[in-house]
């Protein structure tokens, strides 16, 4: 059921800015800094998730310590993670393949093609990056991933406002999922 309303989700909301790009006249290329000729920036995001890397594991690793020796809270597994990790195999293939493939590009089309833009046109660079980091941290409904997805996030906003393409954004993003996917199963 999650699974389904996910992907109705991600439909509806393509589907809304595929009408607005075409009532603009655009292409996804245009737009988002999808073009083909773009493409080559996509072999750059294992360096933009390599030099996060080491922030992200430190953040997460003081954020966790924060929550459960401050705040008293357990840490627990995102709903996902725990569908991932229990669920018959051929819905674990599909929810990895979502988390690799699909919800990256939905993800920065959504927050870093969409949003950040929309907000750095009524605010500062700061602002946009923080706002759009801490609504993309707040919709993942995870606490402990909380800290890391903010930090996440900017770093992507980054990329896309020094780059201008969301190949590295979408790049970046799928690694981290995959990696968290494969850390998944080693712990």
């Amino acid at each position: 059921v999650k699974l389904s309303a996910t992907l109705l989700i991600y439909v509806l909301v393509i589907g809304a800015v595929c009408m607005v790009l075409h009532r603009r006249d655009q292409t996804w290329g245009e737009s988002y800094g999808m073009e083909i000729r773009q493409l080559p920036m996509l072999g750059l995001s294992p360096l933009l998730y390599l030099a996060m890397l080491p922030v992200l594991m430190l953040s997460a690793a003081a954020w966790h310590l924060f929550l459960r020796h401050v705040a008293g809270l357990e840490i627990e597994l995102q709903d996902v993670a725990q569908i991932i990790r229990d669920a018959p195999l051929g819905l674990r293939i599909l929810y990895i393949a979502m988390a690799v493939l699909i919800t990256p590009v939905y993800e920065e089309v959504l927050f870093r093609g969409t949003l950040f833009p929309f907000l750095l046109k009524r605010g500062g660079e700061l602002r946009a990056t923080l706002m759009v980091s801490v609504v993309f941290a707040a919709l993942h409904f995870h606490l402990p991933s909380f800290l890391p997805l903010i930090i996440l996030s900017a770093a992507l906003c980054l990329a896309y406002k020094r780059t201008g393409s969301l190949w590295i954004c979408i790049g970046a993003h799928a690694l981290f999922n995959a990696v968290s996917i494969f850390a998944l199963y080693l712990i």
